[in-house]
C-alpha cells in the first residue's frame, strides 16, 4: 500500500472529506487528491502535520508498519456475558435533523392527500415541493442541513412568486424605475424581502465555511475570476437574451434556472474570496 492510499484509508476512516482534511492542513484540496492518487508527495512538515491528525506513528503512516506490541501478562479474558453491549449513540443534533426530516415528508403527504382530494390539480406539486425537499435533504445531508433547506425554501418562493405575481428579486436591480413608480407597494416588499432573504442566506453560507483557507494561487485566483465573470456578465446576458425553450405554469424554466445559477456561482464566489483571504491573514500573522 501506497503513502496516498494510506492518507485516503485514514482520512477515509475519520469520515473526513478531502475538503475537511485540506481545511485542516491549510492546503487547496487538489493537493490532498494528488497526494492520494500518488501524483504527488507532501512535503515534510505536512506528513507530520498528518500523522498528528490521523494519531498514527510516522512508520504506520510512511511504511505502514505497525508497532511492536508490548509484552503483556497473560490475563484471563472476561467472561462474555460481562461485557455489555453498547449501541453507538447519535449526537443530538442529528437526532433532530432525522426527526424534522421525517415531519416535513408527513406533512408534504399529509398536504399532497388532502389537495388531491380537494382537486388541488398542479397546485398541489407546487405546494408540496419545499416539504418534500427539506425532509429528503434532513434525512441525507450530514452537515449545514439548514442551510440547505434555506435555499430550498427561497428558490421555491421565488418560483411561487414569478408565477403568481410576476415578482422577482431581479426586477429592483434590472429596472430602477421600478423602485420610484411603485415605492412600497406590495410588488417593491416582496422584491425587497427576497433581497434581504439572498443576502442573509449568501451571509450563512460564507459563515458556514469559516474553516476553509486556500492558497491564493493562479488555479484558485482564475477559479475565482471565472466564477464573477459567469455572475456579472454571463447569467445577465442569458437572462436577456436567451429565448424561452421550457414553460411551467406560465414561467419560462430557462431564464428562471439561470437565476438560480447565478445566485449558486455567487455563494461559491464567495466562499472561494473568502477562504483565500483567511489563509493570506494567516500566511501573513504567521
Amino acid at each position: 500500500m501506497t503513502l496516498g492510499e494510506r492518507i485516503l484509508q485514514y482520512r477515509t476512516a475519520r469520515d473526513w472529506s478531502q475538503e475537511d482534511l485540506a481545511a485542516a492542513l491549510e492546503v487547496s484540496r487538489q493537493s490532498v487528491s494528488k497526494w492520494e492518487t500518488d501524483a504527488s508527495t507532501p512535503e515534510l512538515d505536512k506528513i507530520v502535520r498528518l500523522s498528528e491528525i490521523f494519531e498514527v506513528s510516522l512508520d504506520q503512516l510512511i511504511t505502514g508498519s505497525e508497532p511492536a506490541p508490548e509484552p503483556q501478562e497473560p490475563q484471563t479474558p472476561p467472561p462474555v456475558e460481562s461485557i455489555p453491549e453498547t449501541p453507538a449513540k447519535l449526537p443530538a443534533g442529528k437526532i433532530i435533523q432525522i426527526v424534522l426530516g421525517g415531519v416535513f415528508l408527513l406533512l408534504g403527504a399529509v398536504l399532497g392527500i388532502l389537495l388531491l382530494l380537494m382537486n388541488g390539480g398542479h397546485i398541489t406539486l407546487i405546494l408540496i415541493t419545499p416539504l418534500l425537499l427539506c425532509g429528503v435533504i434532513c434525512l441525507s445531508a450530514r452537515r449545514r442541513a439548514a442551510l440547505w433547506c434555506g435555499w430550498t425554501l427561497f428558490f421555491w418562493l421565488d418560483y411561487f412568486l414569478r408565477i403568481s405575481v410576476g415578482v422577482t428579486w431581479q426586477i429592483l436591480l434590472i429596472n430602477p424605475e421600478f423602485r420610484t413608480e411603485h415605492g412600497l407597494s406590495v410588488q417593491s416588499s416582496v422584491a425587497w424581502f427576497l433581497l434581504l432573504w439572498i443576502a442573509a442566506l449568501l451571509f450563512l453560507t460564507a459563515v458556514s465555511y469559516r474553516k476553509l483557507r486556500l492558497p491564493p494561487g493562479k488555479e484558485n485566483l482564475c477559479k475565482l475570476a471565472v466564477l464573477l465573470a459567469a455572475v456579472l456578465i454571463l447569467c445577465p446576458l442569458l437572462s436577456r437574451f436567451l429565448p424561452p425553450f421550457i414553460a411551467l405554469y406560465g414561467l419560462d424554466m430557462g431564464r428562471f434556472l439561470v437565476s438560480a445559477m447565478q445566485l449558486i456561482l455567487l455563494a461559491w464566489a464567495i466562499v472561494l474570496g473568502a477562504a483565500m483571504l483567511r489563509h493570506y491573514k494567516t500566511q501573513r500573522g504567521a
